[in-house]
């Protein structure tokens, strides 16, 4: 079973480096690399995940509605294959639960290092 580029490009990236992410839905946005894990689990044996954390700064968090400066980009591989990767985004702050609560922001449509 093949891994898509998007995967690949994901598990490649260290920390640092300058990205862009451009999401199928028509969000685009640059950021750097806070941290890149890449899991196999246990059981079931054939399950990954990739997740990279992409900082970002003030005006791209209000741009794209999150209340952090930073944002994660997963992907998870289970039998029958990869998903897609996605951008989450954490829209507001719930008072009462001290959190605020992940929601999808997109489907990625590319990620690429910024030189």
């Amino acid at each position: 079973m093949a891994v898509p580029d998007v995967i690949n490009t994901l598990a490649s990236l260290e920390d640092g480096e300058e990205v862009r992410v451009e999401l199928k839905n028509g969000i685009e946005f640059d950021g750097v690399v806070e941290c890149t894990d890449v899991m196999l689990h246990v059981r079931p044996k054939h399950h990954r995940e990739v997740t990279v954390t992409v900082a970002i700064d003030e005006d791209t968090a209000k741009r794209i509605d999150t209340v952090y400066h930073s944002v994660p980009v997963s992907a998870y591989r289970k039998r029958s294959g990869w998903t897609n990767a996605t951008v989450s985004h954490q829209p507001e702050y719930d008072e009462e639960k001290g959190r605020a609560p992940y929601e999808t922001l997109g489907v990625v449509d590319e990620i690429e290092r910024i030189d």
